[in-house]
């Protein structure tokens, strides 16, 4: 029978058929979790390789840092640092002795993090496109799959995190706990999840996690270290780049946590002059979330926009 030959009751009953056909939102929202556990399940290999590359990204950094014997060294006292020879004298007052190591810790944690993050955020949305599109089309709800998706990748951000910190922290010897740790490093790779999430919508597969990748490491400039913060600073505007990069937060973070417990009064203030803010490490590792979850809404705007290709490759 075609639809120009139904009667109205018959039109509507197949609207009820249709209507319940279709899911609600939260029990669409429990099968796309369900759907990923399967999917790991089903291929193991693929998360055990990711746990393998945080290791070795653990160890690698974990290394390099063994063959430093100190990572900061306090500045001098202000009345030994006031006794310096005039053309020294602003570096005895405003530099440590020692401080190189805290912003490049920053810089090489911050784009390790972020690159390796980013190879397993362009699968959650890059991957099987096709499969999405034929859902939304069926009706499914792009906000019950975008929040599935993303929340149930927070449990293997929580691993990633995990695993490089068992790794890392005894052999970087850092000052801190491991909780003071995790709450840097959770953050760092939850924005850089976000990032790779964008990256995977808006380009093909093929190329998103190269990337995402490369912006990553592009994004660790903003840390702190080169160009240095005080010299950013003077750069009017631009230095917002810098505001709304979680390299930034992160770096400060670790710079905060690797020159405390010092007992010296001038510590704040050497910070304060290589452009970090040192009373605001809790806000250092909220930004990384709150990042995290601006790159998160603009994924979901990408995924209501996004169309299916012509040729029909995803």
């Amino acid at each position: 029978m075609r639809y120009s030959e139904m009667h109205q009751g018959q039109i509507q009953e197949l609207a009820v058929i249709f209507d319940r056909a279709v899911p609600g939102f939260w029990t669409q929202l429990w099968l796309e979790l369900k759907r990923c556990a399967i999917i790991d399940l089903r291929a193991p290999s693929v998360w055990v390789i990711d746990c393998v590359l945080w290791i070795i990204a653990a160890l690698g950094l974990g290394i390099a840092s063994l063959n430093s014997k100190e990572y900061f060294i306090p500045p001098l006292p202000y009345e030994l640092a006031v006794l310096c020879p005039s053309i020294i004298r602003e570096r005895c007052l405003n530099k440590a002795i020692q401080d190189l190591a805290i912003y490049s810790l920053g810089f090489f944690v911050t784009m390790v993090n972020g690159a390796i993050a980013c190879v397993w955020a362009s699968r959650t949305f890059g991957l099987n496109k096709s499969v999405f599109f034929r859902d939304r089309e069926r009706g499914m709800s792009v906000t019950a799959y975008w929040l599935a998706r993303w929340l149930y990748d927070v449990l293997h951000v929580l691993r990633a995190s995990l695993i490089y910190l068992a790794f890392w922290l005894p052999m970087a010897m850092q000052r801190g706990t491991f909780g003071d740790h995790l709450g840097i490093i959770f953050p760092l790779q939850f924005a850089a999840y976000g990032l790779g999430y964008l990256v995977s919508v808006l380009m093909r597969y093929e190329r998103a996690s190269i990337v995402s990748i490369v912006i990553a490491i592009g994004l660790a400039v903003t840390c702190g270290l080169v160009p240095p913060l005080d010299v950013v600073l003077t750069w009017g505007p631009m230095a917002a780049i810098w505001f709304v990069s979680y390299n930034f937060w992160s770096g400060q973070a670790l710079a905060i946590l690797s020159s405390s417990n010092q007992g010296v009064e001038r510590v704040d203030h050497i910070l304060r002059e290589a452009g970090y803010y040192p009373d605001l490490f809790a806000l250092s590792c909220a930004m990384g979330i709150i990042i995290g979850l601006v790159y998160r809404l603009l994924t979901l705007l990408a995924l209501k926009r996004v169309h299916r290709p012509k040729h029909g490759a995803a």
